[in-house]
C-alpha cells in the first residue's frame, strides 16, 4: 500500500473517458493506490486524459478538473502516469515536478525530468 505524508493511503483520481483510463487505473490498484472518480479531501492528485487536459472532453469532466485544480491537486497527464508513480512509489504525490504547476489551464504538462 502506497502511503501520504498523513499515513493514509494514497487516493488517485481519475479524470476522463473510462475505455482510455481502465489499463492505468487497474495498475495503479496494483501498486497500492486507491483509486476513485470522484473528488474530495482525501485525493492526493489527478490523472487526467489528453482529451481532458486539452479541454476537449464532457461538461462533466471538465467541472471535476476545474474543482481539482482549484483544490491545488497535481494533474497528471495519463501518458506520464505511469513513469512518474512508478518512479516514486514512496513519496508525496504532490512533489513530483511533471505536477507542479497544475492550473496551466489547457496546456499539457509534458516534464521527463524526475
Amino acid at each position: 500500500m502506497t502511503i501520504n505524508d498523513s499515513g493514509r493511503p494514497r487516493v488517485l483520481l481519475f479524470i476522463g473517458a473510462e475505455s482510455e483510463l481502465a489499463e492505468t487505473r487497474t495498475w495503479a490498484t496494483g501498486l497500492g493506490f486507491t483509486v476513485t472518480d470522484t473528488l474530495s479531501e482525501d485525493v492526493d492528485c489527478a490523472v487526467v486524459t489528453e482529451n481532458v487536459l486539452d479541454g476537449l472532453c464532457s461538461p462533466t469532466d471538465a467541472v471535476t478538473r476545474s474543482r481539482a485544480e482549484e483544490a491545488g491537486l497535481p494533474l497528471i497527464s495519463l501518458y506520464n502516469a505511469k513513469g512518474v508513480l512508478h518512479t516514486h512509489p514512496g513519496t508525496t504525490v504532490t512533489g513530483y515536478p511533471a505536477s507542479e504547476n497544475p492550473a496551466m489551464h489547457g496546456l499539457r504538462i509534458v516534464d521527463t525530468t524526475l
